[in-house]
């Protein structure tokens, strides 16, 4: 047969007692149909809360992968890129720091090369000043040589003066 479960309750002070008898069916199918729902509920969360975490990991992993892409092509020396960041948050922030390090490294070879541009310069009229001081010594040398030679042409010249005076 069929189980039943008695319940009953006194009614106030009269005597009377209220009774029934519900089949035990009834509560299981209740139990069960609270438990049908409960695994429903519970299913539906986890894949909402995994759907979410994928999301939130994929919109992480883009933007890591974005940034790594622009610190590696300024490894390359491409110094005009910037990394792109959409979201509000530390990712934000570092991006925000790596174009600012790859701006100044800009600057600081920007500088080297205006300063490397000074030293050419530099020892251009450094070679251009040489040559013209070594120009000027072999003209200085050059002369010195025509004076010697006229110092000695004088001498021999004076010598040769000295013996025709002295023959007469």
């Amino acid at each position: 047969g069929v189980e039943y479960i008695y319940i009953y309750s006194k009614i106030g002070e009269t005597g009377s007692v209220l009774s029934i008898a519900v089949p035990v069916s009834y509560f299981n199918n209740e139990a069960n149909s609270i438990k049908n729902l409960s695994i429903i509920l519970t299913i539906v969360s986890a894949v909402v809360a995994v759907s979410i975490g994928v999301y939130v990991a994929y919109g992480i992993g883009k933007t890591i992968v974005g940034i790594n892409k622009t610190l590696e092509e300024a490894a390359d020396g491409d110094l005009t890129v910037s990394a792109k960041v959409k979201s509000k948050d530390e990712f934000k922030t570092l991006a925000n720091s790596i174009n600012y390090m790859i701006a100044h490294m800009k600057k600081l070879i920007m500088s080297s090369l205006d300063m490397s541009s000074t030293v050419i310069n530099s020892t251009d009229n450094v070679t251009k000043n040489s040559e013209l001081l070594l120009s000027a010594s072999k003209e200085i040398t050059s002369s010195i040589r025509e004076v010697q030679q006229g110092i000695t042409q004088q001498a021999g010249d004076s010598e040769e003066c000295l013996e025709q005076s002295d023959e007469l």
